[in-house]
């Protein structure tokens, strides 16, 4: 009898109230109410998978296969993130290939491949990782999904992947924050001639450190340092997800600015000391660089 009265009041729920539910509920949660209620099997599976993170090692498999063979749940990822492992899993690594294009309602994508350090140098892929770049390259302009905010490495070709990616918002550019390579140079060049181009930043860390704790802006190329580009900045940082390196504000302590020569540093510095405060409030270093330091 009282199964038939839950199942009666489950019933007459309006779906609104359904998605209210299941938006103040955990994972676990979610879990069990897709298993044991029909009724709100949809909308928990959609809270549920509406955000993933996955590494490349035998842990991740079992999500990857689920949403590789479940086509509405893959189609419920909103937000992806891709921690990429030293040592990854092949298996891991091609079913997360395969699974990429199934995920059409991605907005939100941030994939952080394992870099070789090089003292002295720019940090580069291996082979391998390089392999998975190309591939991952080729599915971000294939379309399969329309991009809002895209973080990855700058080793992915970034020039040809926001050419392809015409509503992408956001660009942040993992593991470098004080330097520009070729790569994000010319990137850069390119955002600046462009009027409705992605906001571009950069993140990166210490060898030693577990944070992405270093951040990089380009007022150099267009970026306005206002209030609303920080505002952007600071959200996009804290809604990620990454397990084994932390982004957030909080973790922000140094800051890189690099502009196109001193001389359109000054009126800028007290504004931006004040904005350093307010939106990261445990900078400890500000940097500032120049394309052209030989024009004072």
């Amino acid at each position: 009898m009282a199964n038939a009265a839950e199942k009666h009041v489950s019933q007459q729920l309006p779906r609104d109230l359904v998605e209210e539910i299941s938006s103040y509920c955990s994972p676990s949660t979610l879990a069990s109410l897709a298993l044991v209620q029909k009724k709100f099997q949809h909308e928990a599976e959609r809270k549920l998978y509406s955000s993933i993170v996955v590494q490349t090692n035998t842990s991740s498999i079992s999500i990857l296969e689920t949403l590789g063979s479940n086509q509405r749940k893959a189609e419920s990822v909103q937000f992806l993130q891709m921690e990429d492992e030293h040592d990854p899993d092949p298996v891991a690594l091609e079913i997360f290939l395969s699974i990429l294009p199934k995920l059409i309602s991605s907005r939100d994508l941030r994939i952080r491949l394992y870099m070789i350090p090089e003292k002295g140098q720019y940090d580069r892929l291996s082979e391998s990782t390089q392999d998975t770049a190309d591939n991952i390259r080729t599915i971000l302009k294939a379309r399969y999904f329309t991009l809002h905010t895209l973080f990855c490495n700058q080793w992915f070709d970034l020039l040809d992947i926001v050419q392809s990616q015409a509503s992408l918002y956001i660009l942040g550019v993992y593991d470098f924050a004080e330097y520009m390579d070729p790569e994000t140079l010319r990137l850069l060049e390119y955002l600046h001639t462009v009027p409705h181009g992605p906001i571009p930043f950069s993140v990166g860390r210490d060898t030693a450190a577990q944070v992405l704790h270093m951040l990089g802006l380009f007022p150099c190329f267009g970026l306005p340092l206002s209030t609303d580009t920080y505002k952007t900045i600071v959200s996009a940082m804290d809604r990620d997800r990454g397990r084994r390196m932390e982004l957030s504000r909080e973790v922000v302590g140094s800051v890189c600015l690099f502009f196109e020569n001193f001389n359109t540093i000054h009126g800028y510095l007290t504004r931006i000391i004040s904005a350093m405060a307010t939106f990261f409030p445990n900078i400890e270093h500000l940097k500032l660089q120049a394309r052209e330091p030989s024009q004072l």
